[in-house]
Parts: C-alpha cells; structure tokens; sequence
C-alpha cells in the first residue's frame, strides 16, 4: 500500500481560503485510517519546497500528490508535467519576485507527472467530477513546487502528481466575482476514491 503525502497551499493574495488546503483536510479526516496518510500545507513562498523536502524525507512517501488552486481554472486539471521555470511578475506571500530563471539549471525544461495522469482523469471522469489533463502547471509557486517534487521522485524512483482546482463557491461569492467553481466536499470525495483504488 502506498504511503501517500499530500500537501496544499495555505490562503494567498485576495483569497480568504484556499481550496487545496481544504480538501487536504478533509481528505485527512477521512481517510487516516484507511491508508497511510500525511498531510502538509504549504506557505505560498518560494521556500516552500524546501518545508515540503524536509517532510518527504521524515515521512518516505511512495506518492506525493500536490493539490492547489487555480482561480482562473473552470475543471480540475491534472498536470502532466512540470516546467523547469520560474517567471511570476505576482510577489509570492513574502513579497518575494522571481523571474527568467531556471528551478534547477542541470534538470531537463519539463518533467512528466511519474503516474498516469489519462488513468486519474479516467477514474474522476466516473466520479462526474470537471476534469481535465494540462500541460502548462503555470511558473509561480505551485509549479516550483511541483517540479521539484518530479525530480525528487525521478532520482528516489516515487510517483507524483499535481493537481489544480477552482475557487470554492464560497470565494466566488465572496469575490463577487465571474468565475468558475466547485465544492470542495464534492472535490476532496472524488480524489478520495482515486487515492484509495
């Protein structure tokens, strides 16, 4: 059985909450005792990847599965890669800016996710869960994060995945805003039932 650690992001920016933070909550609530579960949620810094290695090491995870929140995003997105590049004119929540620059000089431009991302959209797909698989993770925290973890599990031979949500209904509302969204309750029970297949 897979020793799974999954992470999300603490709130950000205009967010009041983060839907990756919440559905790594709730998928802790429900799931610790029915797999080997650690949860970890991150700062939105460009340090995180560094709070998130030590973890890997303390834990040993067989699957590292990253979530966190896209507002602009209308599905829930699988990545199947992540790109060796940080370039966000957007500060991180240490007012900290980085652009044009490689995450690792001496690691190919994009590495794939090390599971299946058609085999994950498939079985949320039966979950009617809006889904789809991306091939841009972004360059702001996320994507460093998430890069990151692929090499790390590239060289330790682990899987991993990232996976971008909506807002939650609750910010949309809150922002007034145009955009898509979708219960995390709803969200963190589909991922569930992938996790525990």
């Amino acid at each position: 059985m897979d020793k799974i650690l999954l992470y999300g992001f603490e709130k950000y920016d205009i967010l009041q909450s983060n839907p990756s933070a919440e559905v790594c909550k709730i998928l802790e609530k429900n799931l610790s005792n029915k797999i080997t579960l650690k949860v970890v949620i991150l700062p939105t810094t460009f340090d995180a990847w560094n709070i998130l290695h030590k973890s890997i090491k303390e834990f040993k995870p067989t699957l590292i599965m990253g979530l966190g929140v896209a507002p602009n995003r209308s599905r829930v997105e699988i990545e199947a890669i992540g790109l060796n590049i940080i370039d966000s004119p957007k500060p991180d929540v240490t007012k900290k800016v980085i652009r044009h620059e490689y995450i690792d000089k001496n690691a190919p431009l994009a590495l794939k996710a090390t599971i299946d991302p058609l085999q994950m959209y498939n079985q949320l797909k039966k979950t009617n869960i809006p889904v789809v698989i991306s091939y841009h993770a972004g360059t702001y925290v996320c994507n460093y994060v998430y890069f990151n973890c692929l090499n790390h599990a590239k060289k330790e031979g682990i899987k991993s995945v990232f996976i971008h949500l909506p807002l939650s209904p609750d910010e949309v509302n809150r922002l007034d805003a145009d955009k898509a969204s979708f219960p995390v309750e709803m969200i963190a029970k589909s991922l569930g039932e992938c996790l525990l297949t």
